[in-house]
């Protein structure tokens, strides 16, 4: 009985954990929406929009599959296989990263803004500080949010 019941508890945490990681996810996403829709020009640290603890964050480009991204982040993370990031080219995955594990994912709609990628190291909270430039393209306009170096 005592073992049912732990495995029960155990249930209930990691469902409450995934649940808090995607609910981190999107309310990280509606910050940056809103800062990257000032427009050109805008500079922002990730820090200031992230209202939870994290060391480092990568930036994941469309069709990379799970196992690359676990051998980036440098450990095993379910969420790799459930993320669209391995097959569709309209999302860029932001992950952070607290003491090897996933504290938020956010799946970024690149019509709300082109990341360009992390170079497969990711970003130190000290790093990650980013611009929105406007950038045109056949005569589209698109807005890359870029590293500042």
């Amino acid at each position: 009985m005592l073992k049912r019941i732990m495995v029960l508890l155990f249930v209930a945490c990691a469902a409450e954990m995934m649940c808090a990681c995607r609910d981190r996810g999107a309310e990280l996403e509606q910050a940056l929406i809103r800062t990257v829709k000032q427009g050109s020009g805008t500079v922002f640290r990730m820090r200031d929009l992230t209202p939870f603890e994290w060391e480092r964050v990568y930036v994941i480009q469309p069709y990379t599959p799970p196992e690359t991204i676990n051998q980036k982040l440098g450990f095993e993370w379910a969420g790799a296989k459930r993320s669209a990031i391995q097959s569709i080219d309209t999302i860029r995955l932001l992950v952070f990263v607290k003491a090897k594990k996933v504290v938020a994912a956010v799946e970024y709609k690149v019509w709300n803004g082109f990341f360009e990628g992390d170079g497969g190291r990711g970003y130190s909270i000290e790093e990650a500080t980013f611009v929105v430039e406007e950038e045109e393209d056949r005569g589209e306009k698109a807005l890359i949010i870029r590293r500042v170096s």
